[in-house]
């Protein structure tokens, strides 16, 4: 199965627990993200600030709430990572803006095909099996 890569924009976001920190205009990042099988989404990133090489670490998803108490922010997918470059450690919080496919319900569509797929269960926090249809849908898949 091939995943396209996810494009995320980063923005300042508050609400979080005081040891973590924004990734906001001022910090010097780049990215590739995209979403593997498990539900995790893997990243390339460099943070210029702390680190002189790229940091590859997982980011877990949290969709529509702020990871702590999952307050509901809207249509917001809300991603939260550690940074483990040494000597520094950091964690941050990404905001996906926009439509938030993890949160939506598993759609088989109308169509007869049975192709083997995964959509994101909120509920569960995890990647589950579905047989989806071949058409129509959502982009939770």
């Amino acid at each position: 199965m091939l995943i396209a890569p996810v494009q995320f924009v980063l923005f300042f976001v508050t609400m979080l627990p005081a040891n973590e920190k924004i990734l906001s205009e001022g910090v010097d990042v780049a990215g590739i993200y995209d979403v593997d099988d498990s539900g995790i989404i893997n990243a390339n990133l460099y943070v210029a600030q702390n680190c002189p090489y790229p940091c590859e670490k997982p980011y877990y998803p949290v969709c529509g709430g702020d990871r702590i108490n999952y307050k509901t922010f809207g249509n917001l997918c809300f991603f939260h990572m550690k940074v483990d470059c040494y000597p520094q450690y950091a964690e941050y919080t990404l905001q996906h803006n926009g439509t938030c496919a993890c949160i939506l319900q598993r759609v088989i569509g109308p169509c007869l095909a049975i192709v083997p797929s995964y959509y994101y269960d909120i509920d569960m926090g995890r990647c589950v099996f579905f047989e989806y249809g071949g058409c129509e849908g959502n982009t939770n898949r």
